[in-house]
């Protein structure tokens, strides 16, 4: 069983953690890899992710019964946006388990649960969640040099 979970400021050690992995952040090579996020910026972070409209700035880890974090979910919608964009990140040496699937559905439920009619992500070309997203009823609707970007109504 998969769960989504609002973690405790002393607990954003994870996202740092996972965040400096290479092999979890390698999806992100073309643009920079790993990504820096030292406990001085947890504070401005978590008062925008943590603590704002939850239908703006969403984010939760992914917990499983026994506790374990095995990776994030979370949406942005500015008030441009048509739909939030999803995020989903699952730690590298817990991937092909299902969990991206199964924090994807968490995802939607929470989004359709929010109000919102659809849903989108911009995923990279090498991605293999683009694959993922399309079994789980995305559309594509446009490919640029970075990648491709799904859509979903809810």
């Amino acid at each position: 069983m998969l769960s989504l979970y609002k973690p405790a400021f002393q607990e954003l050690s994870y996202r740092q953690k996972i965040l400096s992995d290479p092999a979890t952040m390698a999806y992100n090579e073309p643009w920079g890899g790993t990504i820096d996020f030292p406990p001085q910026r947890w504070e401005a972070w978590s008062q925008r992710w943590l603590r704002s409209d939850e239908k703006t700035f969403f984010y939760r880890y992914l917990r499983t019964d026994d506790g374990t974090f095995v990776g994030e979910a979370a949406w942005r919608c500015d008030q441009n946006d048509a739909c939030p964009t999803l995020s989903i990140l699952i730690e590298e040496r817990f991937r092909r388990r299902g969990y991206g699937r199964k924090a994807l559905r968490l995802l939607l439920s929470v989004a359709k649960d929010a109000g919102f009619l659809a849903v989108c992500d911009h995923i990279a070309h090498h991605s293999p969640a683009i694959d993922l997203f399309l079994q789980e009823g995305f559309v594509k609707i446009k490919e640029d040099a970075d990648g491709v970007l799904l859509y979903k109504k809810l």
